[in-house]
């Protein structure tokens, strides 16, 4: 029994006031006890219930966040099946990556990959049979042969590219992923406002290599 239910009690035996001789109102029925002993009762159900639903809370953002972490591990573990050269993920849902073959783009494609764009001509050594073999509308083909390609016009053909993607998963490749890797970091200063170094730590992640010193006086130059 708490301490408040126990002086309750002994209050509540008290029926007369031998001093006065007045009869005292029990305090069990008193208005100001009543309101008290609620009060109480509500506050200790208030804390448990506070309790309750932030354990619940933190419960259900945990298992939310592992099974997050879980899908995007089980993402990352059939992507490196595919086999892609150079695989890298600059941002979710956008794969960079050398030239596949038509057998990763359909394992790709299984995997929920639904767009492809290929930096390459088509008539280099294992590019040009996409058009043929990928489904009308997602595939796109921006050539880039070498440092004189590095144009903004090629830059915003790749932006609008990935625009009309609109967020579904999105394969963009060249040879190595070397120049894709330089139209990235294009697009970042030319088209996103990207700052010069932020730029090109992104065009590295993506794949630039070889590219690099065409690409770094080109991000001098600024926009």
């Amino acid at each position: 029994m708490s301490q408040i239910d126990t002086r309750i009690r002994e209050f509540d035996s008290v029926r007369n006031d031998s001093a006065r001789g007045d009869a005292v109102r029990p305090l069990s029925t008193s208005p100001f006890v009543r309101a008290a002993r609620w009060g109480t009762t509500l506050s200790l159900l208030f804390v448990v219930a506070c309790g309750g639903s932030q354990g619940d809370m933190d419960a259900s953002a945990g298992s939310e966040s592992a099974a997050g972490a879980s899908a995007a591990e089980t993402a990352a573990g059939d992507l490196s099946r595919v086999g892609l050269e150079n695989l890298a993920q600059p941002r979710p849902g956008l794969v960079t990556s050398g030239q596949p073959t038509q057998a990763q783009a359909d394992e790709l494609r299984s995997l929920g990959y639904e767009n492809f764009i290929s930096l390459r001509p088509a008539a280099e050594p294992g590019a040009g049979w996409e058009e043929d073999v990928l489904p009308d509308g997602t595939f796109e083909r921006i050539a880039i042969a070498g440092p004189e390609d590095l144009t903004r016009e090629n830059v915003e053909a790749l932006d609008r590219a990935l625009a009309a993607a609109d967020d579904a998963n999105t394969v963009l490749y060249c040879a190595s992923s070397n120049r894709v890797g330089a139209l990235m970091a294009l697009r970042a200063l030319w088209v996103q406002g990207v700052e010069p170094d932020s730029a090109l730590e992104l065009g590295r992640a993506a794949g630039l290599t070889s590219l690099e010193p065409a690409v770094q006086e080109l991000l001098a130059a600024g926009g």
